[in-house]
């Protein structure tokens, strides 16, 4: 498929990563291509099976996505690969400290005994591995890895050599969200990975991406589950002296506060325990609707074998993706289903989604007034989600903090930001009040062209 220059991919992902994303460009002269592609896929990798996707009635999946970077020698492929995926480094080195650290202890309380140690490593990046140490790592993280290699052709050069197609068997069955189990004489239990999460990242050159279809990969459909990237775009960059705009925090910062942020998300192997996330009523239309588009043409005849292959995957590779670019309000308003602490708050959720869905302002929406509640806190919702949690009457933006959506809102601390005495986070503040300050009629949009009275 041919993409169209004049429609850039920045526009498909959330409005609060956008303006980081053109900083990066600008600062780092990346490929903004590139760098999205490996943005999404560290996303995934961070998320793992905290966070899964429904497809349709018991059909869920993890954001597990297979990517290369495809590119000529020098165009930039591997820097924003490794710029994306530096905050999930630096949590497996952390992890990795932490090992030796209770390694050593472990030594300690056995003064000089030679005990086999309980411990394993968990991290999320493996690089350098056999079939059996991959589904190591996964039991050790059932969370979710990633694989990533830099020329990823290397990989797969030794998977033939050496691993008799077990690693290709594994990741086509890791991709269609199948049990993964392996039993050797040599280990002391046998591996059981029931939701498995692997991710592929890696970079290859653009003359030998050819070698992919020659070693048997597209006839046992491993090559129909990787999306290739190649820039629209492939003009490379000139240095420049310009530094842009300046920040008080550095782009990596920002994009750490992020991956913080997913990283983050709670999950347990025991439990149900992921976020599901679900299609809205339209969306969900739209999706069954294209897909079975897909399988209309197919059933026709009018597309070749190789073609078929790459088409029966597009509905995995764009719910996984969908998933991946959703932003934290989508992720907040499908989590809060069914816990809501009353009839109040389920309100005030429902609103808020129908709002940023129904009702965009460009002349603001005054949620809550400082009139309206003794402690003179005010929450408007601006142009592109933007939020502004302000205290005071007349105070001319003195006291106001902006965020870029409704779930940072929600985590500001108001007793931090010298708002109140009491340490309540704004979200717990509404709940104080069971959202009785909340108003849902002053969208001045619709007061001033008369949609509301």
């Amino acid at each position: 498929m041919v993409k169209s220059p004049q429609r850039s991919l920045l526009t498909a992902f959330p409005r609060t990563l956008q303006k980081l994303v053109k900083q990066i460009v600008c600062q780092e002269n990346y490929n903004e291509e590139y760098l999205l592609v490996s943005m999404l896929s560290a996303t995934a990798s961070a998320a793992g099976n905290a966070a899964r996707i429904s497809i349709k009635g018991e059909w869920t999946t993890c954001a597990s996505l297979y990517m290369i970077l495809v590119g000529n020698p020098g165009q930039g492929k591997t820097p924003p690969l490794d710029f994306a995926y530096a905050p999930i480094r630096k949590k497996d080195e952390d992890l990795r400290r932490e090992y030796i650290s209770m390694i050593e202890k472990q030594k300690d309380i056995k003064k000089g005994h030679s005990q086999p140690t309980t411990l394993s490593l968990s991290r999320t990046i493996v690089s350098d591995f056999t079939p059996e140490a991959l589904l190591q790592a996964h039991d050790a993280n059932p969370r979710g890895i990633a694989i990533y290699v830099d020329e990823i052709m290397g990989m797969f050069n030794s998977v033939n050599q050496y691993s008799k197609g077990q690693l290709i068997e594994q990741l086509l069955t890791a991709y269609s969200g199948n049990p993964l189990d392996v039993m050797r004489v040599s280990m002391e239990k046998p591996i059981h990975i029931a939701k498995p999460c692997i991710n592929i990242a890696g970079t290859a050159q653009t003359a030998r991406i050819k070698e992919l279809f020659y070693k048997g990969f597209q006839q046992n459909g491993l090559l129909d589950r990787f999306l290739l990237s190649y820039p629209v775009d492939t003009t490379l960059s000139l240095w420049s002296h310009k530094r842009g705009k300046k920040t008080d925090v550095s782009v990596m910062q920002q994009w750490e506060n992020i991956m913080e942020k997913i990283l983050h998300l709670p999950y347990s192997p025991n439990s149900s325990g992921s976020c599901l996330l679900n299609f809205s009523s339209a969306a969900r239309k739209e999706y069954f609707e294209w897909h079975d588009i897909g399988i209309k043409t197919i059933s026709q005849g009018s597309v070749s074998e190789r073609e078929q292959g790459r088409m029966m995957k597009t509905h995995l590779h764009v719910a996984r993706i969908a998933h991946k670019l959703c932003d934290k309000d989508t992720v907040l308003f499908s989590s809060m289903v069914g816990k809501y602490q009353s009839v109040n708050e389920e309100n005030f959720f429902k609103n808020m989604q129908y709002k940023q869905v129904y009702e965009p302002t460009a002349l603001n929406d005054l949620i809550v007034s400082e009139y309206e509640n003794k402690d003179e806190i005010y929450i408007v919702r601006m142009y592109n989600e933007e939020y502004v949690v302000g205290h005071g009457i007349g105070t001319d933006g003195a006291q106001e903090e902006h965020v870029m959506c409704l779930s940072d809102a929600l985590a500001l601390n108001l007793k931090t930001l010298g708002y109140i005495q009491r340490n309540l986070t704004l979200w717990e503040w509404l709940r104080e009040y069971d959202y009785s300050v909340v108003n849902y009629e002053r969208n001045y949009d619709l007061l001033e062209n008369g949609k509301r009275s």
